[in-house]
């Protein structure tokens, strides 16, 4: 992953990914679930994210979290890092995300 670094007026930094990202929708939680489980099994990097990472604080975040079995989580998203012809197999189900 490579980042650049957009200013504001204020000086402070904005890191921007410097490659091209595309952003999809799923179904639900279990089409992420599954996405980041065939991402995991390929080797690929990636990080999720769940709703029991919002709100509190980071501590009752991580507690929340602890708390939960995987099966239990509610997927919000999940970011995949790899070769294009290995991330599109796990990724061919989702949508292009539109606002």
């Amino acid at each position: 992953m490579s980042f650049m670094d957009y200013l504001d007026a204020n000086g402070n930094v904005h890191p921007v990914s410097a490659l091209s990202l595309v952003v999809l929708s799923a179904k639900n939680s279990n089409q992420v679930r599954t996405a980041r489980i065939e991402a995991i099994n390929a080797g690929l990097s990636h990080a999720d994210f769940t709703q029991s990472m919002t709100g509190d604080t980071f501590v009752e975040q991580m507690d929340r979290t602890r708390a939960l079995r995987e099966e239990n989580l509610d997927y919000w998203g999940v970011t995949i890092f790899g070769p294009k012809e290995v991330v599109d197999p796990i990724t061919r189900k989702f949508s292009l995300w539109r606002i």
